[in-house]
């Protein structure tokens, strides 16, 4: 038997900044419904005064449990969060994020139902169980059908379906970890509902536009692994939508390198132009990224202006044109 209704995983690295305004309402949303809800807060090495802070809501609310570790990033934090989680459902909350009052909502339609996975803050209803692999495509054109459909939080997964199916984070993906823990988990689902309530507030800017020296290694395991899921579902008649989704995130990911990592290895004087051209074409052709370029759907959603251009770019094979407006974007600051 579980201790708890659900378990709320939050993940803090140096969040001293905004982390007791982020606990302060999570406490305050969830404070009639303490005694079912833990509160898991899992500091990754953190050398400012977060863990101080964590420690005051744990000496006030009795859900809530301060968990240390290593720095080793956020999936290796939310997994021992997943392994520590005494709540029949498991969800995660961002260090610098917020919840509204709707959140009691979904509290309260967890104890009624019994799915693998509850997904909230998207545009589409969807309830079903016994899912074949067609039904699980159309949970893939929802998820891909908001902006952040594939972050980790608004998802609630019943903690033993997570454990029967040794579900986890990959450690070794700093970017798409989400995604991918995501697809993977509604490939071995058997029944998932998803709902449009929305109760989740972005509130500080986060990190995942800032250099990484891991970045590259990180972006290449997404795909191959994003492919591996993927493949799944080669036999269904429904598989264009998979396409679909795979090429956008081969372009999303390949514009990603181009901002957040070649060029600014250019600016810190570590790559040449040329030599940047040179891994482009490399990892276009290895993603097949002009075709991605050709048909994407999802384009309008997604891209900015100046990737709609770059689409254009890739398209002509123009990749000198395509490194030099992206110097200069970043020059002007307008990402």
């Amino acid at each position: 038997m579980n201790k708890y209704l659900l378990t709320v995983i939050i993940p803090m690295y140096n969040s001293a900044e905004y982390l007791n305004k982020t606990l302060s309402n999570v406490s305050g949303v969830l404070k009639n419904f303490l005694n079912q809800v833990q509160v898991i807060l899992v500091d990754d090495g953190s050398d400012d005064n977060t863990q101080e802070i964590a420690k005051q809501f744990c000496n006030k609310y009795d859900s809530f449990q301060l968990i240390l570790q290593h720095h080793n990033g956020v999936s290796a934090a939310r997994n021992l969060g997943i392994k520590s989680a005494q709540g029949q459902y498991i969800t995660f909350i961002d260090s610098d994020d917020e919840i509204t009052s709707e959140f009691s909502k979904i509290v309260t339609q967890l104890k009624l139902n019994k799915f693998d996975i509850v997904m909230s803050n998207l545009l589409n209803n969807f309830e079903k169980s016994d899912l074949s692999l067609q039904d699980k495509i159309s949970i893939f054109k929802i998820i891909n059908g908001k902006s952040g459909g594939e972050s980790p939080w608004a998802k609630f997964y019943k903690k033993s379906f997570l454990d029967d199916n040794d579900l986890l984070f990959n450690s070794k993906i700093i970017i798409g970890e989400d995604a991918l823990f995501l697809y993977q988990s509604v490939t071995v689902a058997t029944s998932v509902n998803i709902n449009t309530l929305g109760y989740y507030k972005q509130c500080a800017p986060h990190t995942i536009g800032k250099f990484k020296k891991e970045m590259l290694n990180s972006e290449l395991l997404f795909i191959k692994e994003l492919e591996i899921v993927f493949s799944k579902y080669k036999e269904c008649t429904n598989y264009n939508d998979v396409i679909d989704i795979e090429n956008r995130y081969r372009l999303k990911e390949f514009y990603r390198l181009i901002e957040n990592y070649f060029i600014p290895l250019y600016l810190l004087n570590k790559e040449s132009i040329s030599g940047i051209v040179n891994q482009l074409k490399s990892l276009s052709g290895k993603w097949d990224v002009v075709k991605a370029a050709y048909k994407n759907p999802y384009s309008k959603l997604y891209w900015h202006k100046r990737q709609k251009f770059w689409g254009f770019l890739v398209r002509t094979h123009n990749y000198y044109l395509l490194v030099y407006t992206a110097i200069l974007f970043k020059k002007m600051n307008k990402y």
